[in-house]
């Protein structure tokens, strides 16, 4: 997909914190319909979740991207290299801002992630999801996603992977 005015760079931690966290922490409540254990997740003033994604920063950066649409944040995705499966990229996180869904971007994030892993010489991307999130299982799946299994010790989500 082509669209004018659309670039991905390195998220900016410095600059956009607030808004990584914003977004995690919808993507949280639309995964899960709740907010219970967000704050465990999150640690105390984002701080674990900031730290892993400092960490995510320095092993891939152009993996944990802003999606900039004319100028402003449309999306995020972050991601990591799994040190115990060579091969295999893991998505933590793809997301729209609500005033852009429906436009096509998630499949330009879903692509974005494919070029990152293939360039580091992947073979697989594997994610988890809510099972009660819907709408992003039907999204996966119209990508050519598979369900694996469920993800041990954690709420009700299934383990899902794309062939690269």
């Amino acid at each position: 997909m082509s669209v004018a005015g659309l670039a991905f760079a390195p998220i900016d931690l410095a600059r956009h914190a607030a808004v990584c966290v914003a977004f995690r922490r919808d993507m949280y409540a639309a995964s899960f319909g709740t907010q219970e254990g967000l704050e465990e997740e999150m640690g105390p003033n984002d701080s674990l979740y900031l730290a892993q994604l400092f960490a995510r920063l320095e092993q891939l950066p152009e993996g944990n991207a802003h999606l900039w649409l004319h100028g402003s944040i449309a999306g995020q995705t972050e991601m990591s290299l799994l040190d115990e499966e060579p091969g295999v990229g893991y998505v933590h996180l793809f997301y729209v801002a609500p005033q852009h869904r429906g436009k096509g971007l998630g499949r330009v994030l879903h692509q974005h992630a494919a070029a990152v892993f293939t360039a580091r010489g992947m073979r697989t991307m594997r994610l988890s999801v809510g099972t009660r999130n819907e709408g992003a299982i039907a999204f996966y799946r119209a990508m050519g996603w598979r369900r694996t299994g469920t993800r041990p010790h954690r709420e009700p989500m299934d383990v899902m992977e794309y062939r690269l």
